[in-house]
């Protein structure tokens, strides 16, 4: 089985935007791995604050 440095590799990836993409990596590792998301199922992680929160309202419009 081959081993790869995901550090090294997210390192050399930027977003067009020019954000760093480890901070997505970092929220998807911590979404499988750590128990602050054990009970988060259905529930709005912000990724702007790092933390849960509520929806923007229109993200709860139906319409």
């Amino acid at each position: 089985m081959a081993s790869v440095n995901l550090d090294a590799l997210a390192g050399r990836i930027e977003l067009a935007n020019g954000d760093d993409i480890r901070i997505g990596a970092d929220i998807l590792t911590r979404a499988a791995l750590a128990e602050e998301f054990a009970a988060a199922s259905g529930q709005y992680f912000d990724n702007d604050t790092g933390q849960f929160a509520a929806p923007h309202p229109d993200a709860l419009d139906s319409r």
